[in-house]
């Protein structure tokens, strides 16, 4: 950088050279400029990028597969989220059951909220002839959520049908397989 006087005042430039009848002709250098833009938009880049991830916009819905104590598996999906999401069962997944002696078995609805490490199950449901179940459980999580891998937990499920009204309480578990 060199410091010129023009017309009594002194002017930094970034880059002077003479002209052919030797006055000081003055020209700034680009490069300095393009490395600022360079710099401003790896910047810009990396805050962008930061803002992209906390609102995970580059993630995707999660798939669970949670187990009864029985061995009924039912698979479900999470949609991306921060800390918070719920998860609903897929038209492909095995499904979890009541089993009632003398009966058929009644299929329960799952579906549920996630809140960091907390699952809680809404509307566990289920009915068949002359019988209604309504359930609920809780399970906790190795990591909040989005973060988790596994999870755990027990549910209560109660019976009304012809044979009087039942309650039990069973544990469950699931592992994220993507």
């Amino acid at each position: 950088m060199k410091m010129i006087i023009r017309n009594g005042l002194r002017v930094r430039h970034f880059f002077s050279t003479k002209s052919v009848d030797g006055r000081a002709k003055v020209s700034r250098h680009p490069l300095p400029r393009k490395k600022l833009v360079l710099v401003f938009l790896s910047a810009l880049l990396l805050i962008m990028a930061g803002l992209f991830e906390s609102c995970n916009l580059f993630q995707t819905a999660q798939e669970w597969v949670l187990v009864n104590q029985m061995g009924d598996t039912a698979t479900v999906t999470v949609p991306a989220g921060t800390y918070t999401s719920t998860f609903t069962e897929t038209s492909n997944s095995n499904g979890w059951y009541v089993y009632i002696s003398g009966m058929d078995p009644i299929r329960l609805t799952i579906g549920g909220s996630i809140s960091g490490t907390n699952w809680r199950f809404v509307g566990l449901t289920g009915s068949g002839p002359q019988v209604n179940v309504i359930g609920s459980g809780t399970g906790t999580s190795d990591a909040a959520f989005p973060d988790s891998n596994s999870v755990s937990g027990t549910v209560t499920i109660n019976t009304q049908s012809p044979l009087g009204a039942t309650s039990g309480t069973g544990s469950w578990s699931g592992s994220r397989t993507k």
